[in-house]
């Protein structure tokens, strides 16, 4: 059974530089900051790029973005992408490492019921998330299938592909049309402001901090219910500073006096889980390590393969906890990609 979780998400309002975090029973999952001086591309902006060069062995290509510099994209076919080509972008990734800001072909809107797609190589129509496709499994739902085939006819008149979220099965369709309708007016407004431009340019911003707290925590929290911390006092209360320095040290410590050690080289990211001066046995010290290891995972947004060494188990003790740490992640609104 998925359990019950709290968030609170605490917003640093300073002028120019914003920073986000959001908690779950008080543990830190997410930080997000907004520096209005750093001009580097943030996930979710959209652009108008130039190809620059293509790749064929690596199957990617290289986007000039004008003066916010460089992206690079993933393609099949290098040769469908002719050098000085314009076309519309998604920021995905931000810069990481030696690596450019990663991006994705044409205009790309998350809000907390829906993915919404449009000029991308993906085919239209309206689709199921996988897990609310197994959602719909255990409790059918004719209203969704009944706002299925509304946005149907949306997604055909705009040729925009449209993917519904789990969390759109527990939302009033109202809710979720409202949505949705707001992310297709500003993504028309996108095309129209692409149509009249020559040369590479930033076509829309990525999201603000409240905004992005909406996609990640979908029909948790609304923006009233945003803490706007204006002097640091809840910032300082939910010990946000320390929790942050924890994660970016290699060692991060268990309550039952288990240890994790974390190394994340480039590419790849190992975790070694120490019974150091934990008294508890291999299969529960196992157990223990789930949430905190999820929680890790994306405070530290480890990404790319992850091997985890857990204790040594049996067979059934090993599937045990293979299945625990696959719940946990799948009640993460933001699971692993």
């Amino acid at each position: 059974m998925t359990a019950s979780f709290k968030d609170e998400a605490i917003l640093d309002p300073m002028p120019g530089y914003q920073r986000l975090a959001i908690c779950r029973d008080g543990v830190l999952t997410d930080v997000f900051v907004s520096d209005a001086s750093d001009l580097s591309p943030l996930a979710g902006a959209i652009y108008l790029a130039r190809v620059k060069e293509g790749f064929a062995s690596h199957g990617r290509i290289r986007l000039h973005l004008g003066g916010a510099g460089e992206a690079s994209m993933r393609v099949k076919n290098t040769a469908d992408w002719p050098s000085g080509k314009l076309m519309v972008i998604t920021i995905q990734a931000e810069a990481r490492e030696t690596k450019p800001p990663q991006a994705r072909a044409g205009i790309i809107r998350e809000n907390p019921f829906a993915i919404l797609q449009s000029l991308c190589p993906e085919p239209k129509g309206v689709f199921f998330s996988r897990r609310l496709k197994q959602a719909l499994d255990d409790h059918p739902s004719p209203d969704l299938e009944h706002m299925a085939t509304t946005l149907g006819s949306l997604s055909s008149s705009t040729k925009i592909r449209i993917t519904l979220r789990l969390s759109a099965h527990q939302a009033a369709p109202d809710q979720v049309l409202a949505h949705i309708k707001a992310d297709l007016d500003d993504m028309e407004g996108v095309m129209t402001a692409a149509k009249a431009k020559t040369t590479p340019a930033e076509l829309l911003q990525a999201p603000d901090l409240p905004r992005l707290c909406s996609v990640i925590l979908p029909h948790r929290l609304t923006d009233q219910e945003i803490i706007r911390d204006f002097d640091g006092t809840f910032w300082g209360n939910a010990d946000i500073n320390q929790q942050i320095e924890a994660a970016l040290n290699p060692q991060f410590p268990l309550s039952n006096g288990g240890l994790l050690h974390i190394n994340t080289p480039p590419g790849a990211a190992v975790i070694d889980g120490d019974s150091a001066n934990s008294r508890l046995p291999p299969f529960a010290l196992a157990q223990a390590m789930v949430t905190p290891l999820t929680t890790q995972l994306r405070l530290r947004r480890i990404s790319g393969p992850v091997v985890i060494d857990f204790p040594r188990l049996g067979r059934p003790e090993g599937d045990r906890v293979h299945l625990d740490m696959a719940e946990a992640m799948a009640a993460d609104p933001l699971p692993p990609r």
